[in-house]
């Protein structure tokens, strides 16, 4: 540890003359004169060390009580030079043996058991593990495991590798048999893969026969491809009313499924609506017995000719008028707005799926219009 630094700058011009050739330095806080070597030398104790830029031969340097003197007796042959002269002293701290209870030298640091180095304290001591004779990596496979020895300090003394086998504690032992019973056969000791299957006949045929089997054996979605080939099923298997809509294939939004028209037996598809149109054709219209008419006045305004109707079957207008008739398939009818135009003498069928309300205006409020609706 460095205590102190001295820097002393002679500044170029000095003189050897007596009187003007010294230099008083008093010491810093906390050092004396047992720091250094006293008595004009150029050592500093306790390691310590000083620097000149100049040859020695020049100074002399003497140690006091409170100060140190710094004396040049020859031409300093620096002066003219552009460089100034200067003297570093650095003091440190070390231990030493004696009276200030330091550690003498020859004390040594002693390596003990499971360390290497040490010796005395004249130069830097290193320690270090004494090897153990354990070469460094990994150790083991799938089929061994290493034997790992520790000596008395606790260190890995040596490692052994040893297969692995079924003598260890918690290990089945290889003489250990699988022992099978009918239907099953195979079966041994483990000292080898053992496999066993079902013997030939091993089950009874006539358990799977119609009603024999009385309850769901097969959880939902547990079967997810055809698992019998074609024609291997020549018999009803399926009782009656057994399968209800939750076990059939989903079905798209709006579709039935049959067969086209005229396409002859086969699976069924999803038909079209054409093709539903051609199977269906009318079938299942409702006919029409009640023909109820009315007479509705010529108006310049819009009025109803007929009010909706969900029962109605169908509905015929005639204009019995010498005026134009402009109808609406709504509650109001104007120039801008209607289904029909309709001239002097004209008819007209509204279409049978419409059954709501039906509106009109003339050009004049001349004639009437002769409503005609059908009912069931």
């Amino acid at each position: 540890m460095k205590l102190s630094t001295y820097i002393v700058t002679l500044k170029r011009g000095i003189t050897h003359e007596p009187g003007k050739n010294t230099l008083v330095v008093p010491y810093k806080p906390g050092d004396s004169s047992g720091d250094f070597v006293g008595g004009g030398a150029m050592l500093l104790a306790n390691g310590g060390r000083w620097t000149l830029r100049e040859d020695t031969d020049t100074f002399t340097i003497d140690f006091g009580a409170t100060d140190f003197t710094l004396h040049w007796h020859d031409p300093v042959r620096s002066i003219g030079d552009t460089d100034d002269i200067g003297i570093t002293l650095d003091i440190f701290s070390t231990l030493s043996a004696g009276a200030g209870g330091g550690i003498p030298a020859t004390r040594e640091i002693i390596a003990g058991p499971g360390l290497d180095g040490g010796g005395d304290l004249s130069t830097d001591v290193i320690l270090s593990l004494e090897p153990t004779g354990v070469t460094p990596g990994p150790y083991g496979d799938g089929l061994h495991i290493p034997r790992i020895v520790i000596d008395s300090l606790g260190r890995i003394g040596g490692i052994s590798i040893v297969p692995v086998t079924g003598d260890g504690v918690g290990d089945v032992m290889s003489t250990r048999r699988i022992l099978t019973t009918a239907p099953l056969m195979g079966g041994g000791d483990l000292s080898v893969d053992r496999t066993h299957s079902i013997q030939p006949g091993g089950i009874d045929v006539s358990l799977l026969g119609n009603d024999a089997v009385t309850t769901t054996k097969i959880q939902d979605g547990a079967v997810t491809g055809p698992k019998l080939a074609n024609g291997a099923v020549s018999t009803i298997k399926i009782a009656d009313n057994a399968v209800d809509n939750t076990k059939l294939a989903d079905m798209a939004a709006a579709t039935v499924k049959g067969r086209p028209l005229g396409s002859g037996p086969g699976d069924p598809v999803d038909l079209t609506q054409a093709q539903l149109q051609a199977i269906v054709g009318t079938l299942g219209t409702t006919p029409s017995t009640v023909a109820n008419k009315t007479n509705v006045a010529a108006s310049i305004t819009s009025v109803t000719l007929l009010a909706a109707n969900a029962n109605r079957l169908g509905a015929s207008i005639y204009n019995d008028s010498a005026a134009e008739l402009l109808v609406s398939m709504g509650a109001t009818a104007s120039p801008t707005n209607f289904s029909v135009d309709m001239l002097p003498g004209a008819y007209f069928e509204v279409p049978a799926s419409y059954t709501g309300v039906i509106s009109g205006i003339w050009a004049a409020a001349t004639g009437n219009a002769r409503v005609t609706e059908y009912v069931p």
